[in-house]
């Protein structure tokens, strides 16, 4: 689905901004995503295990840590 794809783009892209703020990303809730994604919390939910699942973020305790910044850059791009 494009529409799933285009979130789990821009996800990264908002994960590798805020990864310059530690303590924002480790405090980040997945509704507070989804409102700067233009998105629902669920939708958020989906993205991110597609990014866990391709080994670029890992999910820990409801918090997100960035596992591979490689794999991550790779999810911004237009085709990955």
């Amino acid at each position: 689905d494009l529409a799933f794809f285009q979130v789990t783009q821009r996800l990264a892209r908002l994960l590798l901004q805020d990864a310059a703020t530690p303590e924002r990303l480790k405090n980040i809730k997945q509704d507070e995503l989804a409102a700067r994604l233009g998105t629902v919390r669920e939708v958020v939910a989906r993205s991110l295990k597609e990014l866990e699942r391709s080994g670029a973020i890992r999910m820990e305790d409801r918090r997100i840590q960035i596992a591979d910044d490689d794999i991550l850059r790779q999810w911004t791009q237009p085709y990955n």
